[in-house]
């Protein structure tokens, strides 16, 4: 994606698109509901007691949810929440999916929340040259994280 197309979607949406191979990091907005760090990319990560961390291993065969204080290496993508201490939990994704929508698409919940309300992780599967919804919007931050394919959210 163009660099002017990338700026243009990140003010008009609050959305920022990486490319493979890229690096970065994004903070929530003020008005988030929680507050949390996403890392692309190679990081040391370090999780504080009081928060918890989303991530996936390198061969993204695993998630992991991981509560600090902890540190670990993430070469994909991690997501460290502040505030929210649920149990460490890991998982190796076997199962892609399991929850099939109407229009061929299908989701899994890997860690669901302790709460409602509270952050998950979750797969979603769309078929190549299929549309997961028409435009919508959700009340809380998501996180996206393309594993095989190409797409935009």
């Amino acid at each position: 994606m163009s660099e002017v197309k990338n700026r243009e979607l990140e003010e008009l949406f609050g959305v920022k698109y990486f490319e493979p191979g890229e690096k970065g990091v994004i903070t929530a907005n003020q008005a988030d509901l929680y507050h949390y760090k996403t890392y692309i990319g190679e990081h040391n990560i370090d999780v504080e007691f009081g928060d918890c961390a989303f991530w996936l291993s390198d061969d993204q065969r695993s998630a992991h949810l991981t509560r600090g204080p902890a540190n670990f290496q993430s070469n994909k993508m991690a997501t460290v929440v502040r505030g929210y201490m649920p149990e460490n939990k890991m998982t190796e994704i076997v199962n892609w999916t399991n929850l099939p929508y109407i229009n061929g698409c299908s989701s899994k919940q890997v860690f669901p929340p302790e709460r409602l309300g509270d952050p998950t992780l979750q797969i979603l599967n769309i078929p190549p040259h299929s549309a997961e919804q028409a435009h919508h919007i959700h009340s809380t931050a998501r996180v996206v994280y393309i594993l095989s394919g190409t797409g935009y959210s």
